[in-house]
């Protein structure tokens, strides 16, 4: 089974297992070589959703505990997080009246083990949806927005650890190792130094 690009295992052989109409459940990592954890738990996801009835007029984006798995940050919870619109918001209150919740002016649906918001820290899904990752029927929440919502809760110790685990993604990803380089040398000068600074070149160790 060839994959064109920008197409997952998990995209491919979900239009072939509701095209056929399959029944049976299936691992998925036992037919596609390969295929990593995160297209099994979106394949789960994805057929969970469909037997509660749930269905989306604009795509979801993934984040919480999901999103950082997908970026290597650490494993997910139980909980699946879901933002959406508004309008898939309002179809979701009226299916699911029982399971509505308001948290400071977020208003979600809790069903199963999805939490579905229509806003994170009253901003919304046009708001987060930024620069986020297409994955077939489903957005990936973008790094940046991810951080940003980590830093909007570092008043509880679960985000002030996300924050840091963020904050090591970016260091390790982005930083110029060549300045890194140039910078080793001197750790120990910086250290001593008034808020790390050494003036006219004046290194110890040169």
């Amino acid at each position: 089974m060839g994959l064109k690009d920008g197409e997952s295992a998990y995209q491919i052989f979900k239009q072939e297992f509701y095209s056929n109409k399959v029944e049976i459940r299936i691992e998925l990592s036992s037919i596609i070589g390969g295929i990593n954890m995160i297209d099994n738990i979106i394949f789960e996801m994805d057929r969970k959703l469909r037997e509660l009835n749930i269905h989306f007029n604009t795509r979801p984006l993934i984040f919480g505990g999901l999103a950082k798995e997908y970026y290597g940050l650490r494993k997910k919870g139980l909980d699946i997080d879901l933002i959406v619109t508004d309008e898939d918001y309002q179809s979701l209150e009226e299916q699911f009246p029982d399971c509505r919740f308001d948290m400071w002016g977020d208003l979600g649906i809790a069903v199963d083990n999805f939490e579905i918001l229509r806003s994170v820290c009253r901003h919304d899904y046009d708001f987060y949806v930024k620069e986020a990752i297409d994955i077939g029927d489903y957005l990936m929440i973008s790094i940046d927005r991810l951080f940003y919502m980590c830093v909007t809760a570092m008043h509880e110790e679960k985000y002030r650890n996300d924050y840091i685990l963020i904050r090591k993604y970016y260091e390790e990803k982005f930083r110029n190792s060549e300045y890194i380089k140039n910078a080793q040398p001197h750790i120990e000068q910086y250290i001593r130094s008034v808020n790390g600074r050494i003036y006219k070149g004046q290194y110890e160790n040169i």
